[in-house]
């Protein structure tokens, strides 16, 4: 049982640091535009705020994967969100640590007050199907 719980825990750690370790400028920064927002539900009842946002691609082999849509947390893995998540708003992200037990996170960039280029990372709950994405 402790090991089900620690293994996705490790895995979400190790992803987060090596996110972290990364600079902004490093990565293949994608267009991606929020299209909704809504709220999954648990067993218990208890609500969380999503957003789903579309990862453009144009330059995939793969032209299925050319647009993915993704429904995320609105809240980041760690803080509150710096970034505008309303629909209709386009952003710079990446997705990043995708595993076998995890869908991985949407990093998102954005500049903060002074000026400084920054990254959240927002989980993603659910990738959806290329002939549903918006």
């Amino acid at each position: 049982m402790m090991k089900n719980v620690l293994l996705p825990l490790l895995a979400a750690l190790t992803i987060f640091a090596a996110t972290i370790a990364a600079k902004p400028s490093d990565k293949a920064w994608l267009d991606a535009k929020v299209v909704s927002v809504g709220h999954v539900s648990n067993d218990n009842g208890q609500q969380t705020p999503t957003v789903t946002a579309v990862l453009y691609d144009p330059e995939n082999s793969n032209p299925f994967a050319r647009k993915i849509g993704l429904v995320i947390t609105l809240q980041p893995f760690s803080g509150k969100s710096k970034v505008d998540l309303s629909v209709g708003t386009t952003l710079k992200a990446y997705r990043s640590g995708e595993t076998s037990t995890i869908y991985g996170f949407l990093v998102i960039r954005f500049v903060d007050d002074k000026g400084h280029e920054k990254s959240e990372l927002h989980p993603i709950l659910q990738e959806l199907d290329p002939s549903d994405a918006p």
